[in-house]
């Protein structure tokens, strides 16, 4: 898909934060979780065996957030639970204290000759209940994690798959689904055409976020839950979406998104036709979409009032640095780190976390690199907003804007 170009974004004339978004909570949370998404994330993509170690070290280095996929060919999900479980154990942090993002990653994404979440020859509804299992399971691995909900939760959703929604080629065939056997990382029979019911199975409605079993186990849950990126219709996306959105319902999920939506058309047909608004989108920050001019102005509850219901939807631009090593040479940005004692990866990153000078924009950094001095440099600058010495000035912000959009 390619994004259709529209006129530039409103410069701001002050670097405030746009609003928290909180549209997409549908459960009520535990007091000791984090409130809301950290302005930074730790990319986990390509790092394969060394997950586990940067994971640990990022978090070490301040991150309070992680982002991951349910897709083997490029993430190693199981490793970041098992760094979590490690910074448990070494008093680090807890699992309450990190922001988890991964993602339902479709058939066209994913390695079919390796490991993949679900069986490709699912409905995709199912495809995404299967994933958000496996999810749940990588990412929560020690003993204080209720595995026998998440169980009970597969069986039950066994029984509902042979209910209605079955395509007419399908129908009659009444064939019994284990959602335990896939969810929890074993092979399962194939269905072909079953699908979810609508509506929420009553054992798992209204469940609290992180609830606690009689025997003092924590119900697993994702903080936020991505679309990977559109499926192969517009039809398609919306049954994926509708899934998530009853996850969010039944208590799994806290929050649900999207990634890699460059089409404008397509991305507002989304937003027009969806129950629970995104809380993020994940898009490649490059030329080659126009840094995604023509949704920016979307994403704001400012500059689109009517849309938003006050509610910003995070902007989560990844390739920052990589997918623009022309911007980290430009004048705009070697000033303002002179200015400023930065390196110009943290005035691009201070840039991005300032909203790019468009109004109402809230955006999460994301970053993934392996150097622990470049972890902390970019925790530090993203997250101190104390004093103008650690913000861009709206002059700087808006050079630097002029140079990435052209204004």
């Amino acid at each position: 898909m390619t994004s259709t170009t529209s006129s530039s974004p409103q410069a701001v004339s002050a670097a405030a934060p746009a609003p928290q978004s909180t549209a997409s909570s549908a459960a009520s949370t535990s007091a000791s979780m984090l409130p809301s998404i950290p302005d930074i994330l730790y990319g986990t993509a390509w790092k394969d065996t060394r997950t586990t170690t940067l994971v640990f070290t990022a978090i070490t280095a301040g991150f309070r957030g992680i982002d991951t996929a349910g897709q083997r060919k490029h993430y190693r999900e199981e490793l970041v639970g098992q760094a979590l479980h490690q910074l448990e154990e070494a008093g680090v942090a807890r699992r309450e204290e990190v922001w988890l993002q991964t993602k339902f990653t479709s058939k066209d994404g994913q390695d079919l000759s390796g490991p993949v979440p679900y069986d490709p020859r699912w409905p995709v509804r199912k495809q995404i209940r299967h994933s958000a299992f496996a999810s749940l399971r990588n990412l929560h691995v020690s003993d204080r994690w209720d595995k026998a909900e998440l169980l009970e939760a597969a069986k039950q959703a066994a029984g509902l798959a042979q209910t209605s929604g079955a395509s007419a080629a399908n129908k009659g065939k009444g064939r019994s689904v284990d959602y335990t056997q896939s969810a929890l990382g074993r092979s399962s029979a194939n269905d072909e055409g079953e699908q979810h019911p609508s509506g929420l199975p009553d054992f798992a409605k209204f469940r609290p976020i992180g609830a606690i079993s009689p025997d003092g186990k924590t119900r697993p849950w994702l903080d936020s839950y991505l679309l990977h990126s559109p499926l192969r219709s517009l039809e398609e996306t919306l049954q994926a979406w509708q899934e998530m959105e009853l996850l969010v319902q039944e208590g799994w999920v806290r929050h649900i998104g999207f990634s890699n939506v460059y089409d404008s058309r397509i991305w507002n047909a989304l937003l027009q036709s969806i129950n629970i608004r995104p809380l993020a989108l994940q898009n490649r920050w490059h030329s080659s979409s126009g840094h995604d001019v023509s949704l920016l102005s979307t994403l704001s509850p400012i500059l689109s009032p009517n849309d938003s219901e006050g509610h910003a939807i995070h902007y989560q631009p990844f390739w920052t640095l990589t997918g623009n090593p022309a911007l980290l040479r430009s004048e705009p940005v070697v000033r303002a780190a002179i200015a400023h004692d930065w390196t110009p990866a943290q005035v691009v990153y201070k840039f991005v976390n300032q909203g790019m000078g468009i109004q109402g924009l809230r955006c999460c950094v994301l970053t993934g690199t392996t150097d622990e001095k470049h972890m902390r440099q970019a925790v530090q600058v993203v997250n101190n907003r104390h004093g103008e010495s650690h913000l861009l000035t709206v002059g700087e912000v808006n050079e630097i804007r002029k140079q990435v959009y052209g204004e």
